[in-house]
């Protein structure tokens, strides 16, 4: 099944829509967000937290990255993809200020279907198996 696909429109970064959702109230809202496959966790904005009223799971934990150490918070959400509804009560980290991206697609998410880039097309979908 095809969750996603379409055009790229640049180089360096594939950037899309995503629909993420409360599972608390179901409220849902249109984030932009970026595929990073160098990325292992997901990560969501502190204004999209906000904006969905969503309550931390559990205690800080301890992250690294590439600029250090630092403690995050985490947040389950339900993730759609042009309103198909893909993932539901996913856990999501806080997500440091990067411009205007307020999800960050990890390898979490990727590694649940295929990743396909196509370069000569200047596109790339994102496919899930039926049984996943």
């Amino acid at each position: 099944m095809k969750i996603f696909s379409k055009k790229v429109s640049s180089n360096s970064s594939i950037i899309t829509r995503l629909y993420i959702s409360n599972p608390q109230d179901e409220e849902s809202i249109m984030v932009k967000a970026l595929w990073d496959t160098g990325c292992s966790e997901s990560s969501i904005s502190s204004s999209v937290v906000e904006r969905l009223r969503l309550k931390p799971i559990g205690d800080l934990i301890k992250i690294t990255s590439a600029v250090g150490y630092h403690w995050q918070h985490r947040y389950n959400v339900n993730l759609n993809f042009d309103n198909n509804t893909f993932i539901k009560n996913f856990t999501v980290l806080d997500l440091p200020p990067i411009d205007d991206i307020e999800f960050l697609i990890g390898m979490d998410i990727i590694l649940k279907g295929r990743l396909l880039i196509e370069n000569n097309r200047a596109s790339f979908s994102f496919i899930v198996s039926e049984n996943k």
